[in-house]
């Protein structure tokens, strides 16, 4: 019965119902058709369709550059020159940006601006944006883009007192613009017509004299760029409480500001640098880290619920300018960055708003090379993998007071491409294999066992290693061709048993061969837990359930949007860098991709 009544739901809609009535209903027919259909497929509703959700795939771009913003009834616009950010000042909360929409705005001409005219709609919870030679309407409600062709630039948009249309002077001709996008030119100007137009930086200004002088002040971060001040670009008041200000910055983005009693507070969303080297998990989000060709660069931390952002620049020191990161990893508060130049260690405050703690090292303090590939933390230091070597910087510093050594181990003159730590195992990825060591602190070379070769049967093993990942008793070894599992117990000894007593089938065997691996490009990650395995290369990335299954990909071009450059898991995300922002994706079921 149920799939007749899908059947003649279906056939409904290609029926010859009077157009007017389809048009109607058509809609709703079709949402309760597939859904009736989705459930049919087996005895009780075995078979179910999978609800994507608009947070699925999010990329989170640099908005640190705010141009204008524009406050609706809900709503904060904020447009920043990678897009457009929405802020729901009701519920105190960023909304998820979606995918598609902005890549609806970039095609309308929304990105990459330098200057820009906004106006939030008096009517609806949706925004009215000035491009060159087009005024875009998003309705937020809806996510919705229409873009509405015009001649020039438009300079000003207001609306007509009541609600009504929208009037944009563009290269100095006014036009009414209705809602459904129809564009009228006003030879005589607007006549008698009043309008209303959205407040702005000036308006500001006007109604609180005191912002004037008061404003740089109150924007002051201490964690800012080398702790000066934030420039203020844009600014407009709330329509329903007028004390309640919104300024957009330069470097410093979105605030909130409450004139009557002059306080700010920072609303941050996105990256200080959207060309992504490293990242690494921590704190209940993904520390992520650039390739230094911003301006200034530095550390992001974003939160798993894209709620919470924060910035560390490096301060007046400027350590992370034009430097690029490859490598990052996070113990406790201290963030390790592996840079071209070196070896940064951010210690982070228990105070949000005070002065990270910053110290580097680089070949004047022992380093075998400035050009870091891996980092793995300890208590006290950090094994780092370098180009030319391999290293265990010991610190023991406490309160700014600090005491460092940079000891050579291993590998001196040879490149070191990756490390992994498990339990007390260091394991090194080289040109020729993979070697293990122990990976308690050095105290110097004397008494120390010399690193041994990991024998295995596969023949492969001999090839440069690209990535290492580990996990239950499996360990995950990418070369430049293949991908192999071996047994911990057989590689390194010894190891904890699988997790609840489970018998992995990909024990000791080639997993994924060259022909499949070469379709993400030069592998520069992977990752692994008890779901599956996951392996990311410059064109895209892969991942395959740990119990088998379909091998998925996404591809750059398609569903990434831009070079891979690194990858971290956790139980609902995975994180992606890539060279155009950081790409956040919902793991499906069994742990790999939707």
């Amino acid at each position: 019965m149920k799939r007749i009544a899908c059947l003649a739901r279906l056939a409904y809609l290609v029926s010859p119902v009077p157009r007017a009535v389809r048009r109607c209903t058509s809609a709703v027919v079709l949402v309760a058709a597939v859904s009736s259909c989705a459930t049919t497929g087996a005895p009780g509703g075995a078979m179910r369709s999978r609800t994507v959700g608009t947070d699925d795939r999010v990329v989170v771009r640099r908005h640190t550059d705010v141009l204008a913003v524009a406050a609706s009834t809900r709503l904060v616009f904020a447009l920043s020159t990678q897009g457009l950010l929405v802020y729901d000042r009701v519920l105190a909360r960023w909304r998820a940006p979606s995918t598609r929409v902005h890549d609806d705005l970039e095609l309308a001409g929304v990105t990459q601006l330098r200057t820009a005219v906004l106006a939030a709609d008096p009517i609806e919870e949706a925004v009215w944006i000035g491009v060159p030679g087009a005024v875009v309407l998003y309705r937020a409600q809806v996510e919705q883009v229409q873009r509405i062709a015009v001649v020039g630039q438009p300079e000003l948009i207001a609306f007509a007192r009541g609600g009504g249309d929208a009037y944009v002077r563009a290269s100095g001709q006014w036009l009414r613009i209705s809602r459904a996008g129809f564009v009228m030119p006003l030879a005589d100007g607007i006549g008698n017509v009043p309008l209303v137009q959205p407040p702005r930086l000036g308006d500001v200004y006007e109604q609180y004299p005191a912002l004037r002088g008061q404003l740089p002040f109150l924007l002051r971060d201490d964690v800012a760029p080398a702790g000066g001040f934030a420039s203020v670009t844009s600014g407009t008041l709330s329509p329903d409480q007028s004390s309640e200000v919104w300024i957009g910055t330069r470097s410093e983005g979105l605030w909130r500001v409450d004139a009557n009693f002059m306080r700010a507070e920072r609303l941050r969303y996105g990256l200080l640098d959207d060309m992504i080297g490293a990242v690494a998990l921590g704190g209940g989000g993904v520390w992520t880290a650039g390739q230094g060709l911003t301006r200034g660069g530095g550390l992001t931390f974003v939160r798993n619920d894209l709620q919470r952002f924060a910035w560390v620049d490096g301060g007046a020191s400027a350590v992370f300018a034009g430097v690029r990161a490859t490598a990052l990893a996070v113990r406790a508060s201290r963030v390790w960055s592996g840079t071209d130049r070196g070896v940064v260690r951010v210690h982070l405050n228990a105070t949000p708003d005070a002065t990270p703690e910053v110290t580097r090292w680089g070949a004047l303090h022992g380093l075998p090379s400035e050009l870091v590939t891996a980092i793995v933390p300890r208590d006290n230091g950090a094994w780092v993998a370098t180009s030319r070597g391999l290293a265990f910087i010991l610190d023991t510093s406490t309160n700014r007071s600090v005491r460092t050594d940079a000891i050579t181990v291993a590998f001196v003159g040879q490149p070191v491409r990756s490390l992994l730590r498990v339990a007390e195992t260091l394991l090194i990825g080289t040109n020729d294999g993979v070697y293990i060591l122990a990976a308690r602190e050095p105290v110097g070379d004397g008494g120390r066992a010399p690193p041994r070769r990991v024998l295995s049967t596969q023949p492969a093993l001999g090839r440069p290693v690209q990535a290492l990942a580990s996990s239950d008793s499996l360990l995950l070894i990418v070369t430049d061709r293949r991908a192999i599992v071996l047994s911990l117990r057989e590689a390194i000894g010894p190891a904890r048993p699988p997790a609840r007593g489970r018998v992995d089938s990909l024990v000791s065997r080639e997993l994924i061969p060259e022909r499949e691996l070469a379709i993400v490009g030069t592998v520069v990650a992977a990752a692994m837990d008890a779901r599956s395995i996951w392996i990311a290369g410059t064109r895209g990335v892969l991942a395959m359930a740990r119990d088998g299954g379909v091998l998925r990909v996404i591809s750059v071009g398609s569903e990434l949007p831009g070079d891979v450059t690194a990858l971290a898991l956790d139980d609902e995300w995975a994180w992606v860098g890539t060279n155009n922002g950081l790409v956040r994706v919902r793991r499906a079921r069994e742990g790999g991709l939707p």
